[in-house]
């Protein structure tokens, strides 16, 4: 073997060598961080797109309740003079006179039961006894079924009462109930129907933003949080292009 070409190739391969060695030592100590940094942003950036769907969702469902509010609310008082959480006989009673007046027909007797002890909702047995003639006691019954307090009818006996000459009087028992101790809806933090409009600021005032409310707070934290991940992530790309560079 010829001397010299081995002492020519020894500097070449010692060169090989250094050459591995340092791109060993640059992926370890260079890439290999910058690299973790990078998937550690990228991985925020999609947490926080996912944030940023998830609250885009609750502002939707939460423009839909507040849009609905109004009605909800309607429903609400409804249910609450249906049902009310105290018995309140003394306005029952009001209100079946009042029906009778209307009707035409003469209230001869109102018996109200006595209310059960049971929590929540419990009925009220109610009879009571009225004449009149058959339209009459009709529309009676027809007032009742409209009516806002809740009165559900058991059982209805009718019977001739005589009456002057050309008219017939009839006498009617109807048996039924009222009903009482319906909870009251929860109220949704922050849905209270459509806001009222803001006074008008003087010219040139200047205004500050919210950005902390039920619906708009957690939509701009997360899409703060998706701009701070975004950030992250091109820096660490800036600074692997650097590197690698």
């Amino acid at each position: 073997m010829n001397l010299r070409s081995v002492t020519f190739r020894r500097p070449a391969v010692l060169a090989v060598i250094a050459g591995v060695v340092l791109a060993l030592l640059w992926w370890k100590f260079a890439w290999e961080p910058q690299g973790a940094e990078l998937s550690s942003a990228r991985r925020d950036q999609q947490q926080e797109s996912a944030n940023l769907y998830t609250a885009g969702q609750k502002l939707g469902h939460l423009k839909h309740l507040a849009a609905i509010a109004p009605k909800l609310s309607a429903l609400d008082q409804k249910l609450a003079a249906a049902a009310p959480p105290a018995d309140e006989l003394n306005t029952a009673i009001e209100a079946l006179n009042t029906a009778a007046d209307s009707a035409g027909v003469t209230l001869k007797s109102l018996s109200p039961g006595q209310l059960g002890s049971a929590a929540g909702l419990a009925p009220i047995p109610v009879s009571l006894a009225v004449s009149g003639d058959y339209l009459s006691i009709q529309q009676f019954l027809d007032e009742l079924k409209t009516a806002s307090r809740l009165f559900v009818v058991d059982g209805l006996t009718e019977s001739a009462a005589g009456g002057a000459s050309g008219s017939l009087a009839i006498s009617a028992t109807v048996t039924g109930h009222l009903l009482s101790g319906l909870a009251p809806s929860p109220v949704l933090p922050g849905v209270t129907g459509p806001a009222p409009a803001p006074a008008p600021s003087p010219p040139g005032a200047k205004i500050a933003p919210t950005g902390n409310g039920v619906i708009s707070g957690p939509v701009n934290a997360a899409r703060n949080a998706v701009s701070a991940a975004n950030s992250a992530t091109a820096q660490a790309e800036a600074q692997t292009s650097a590197t690698g560079g």
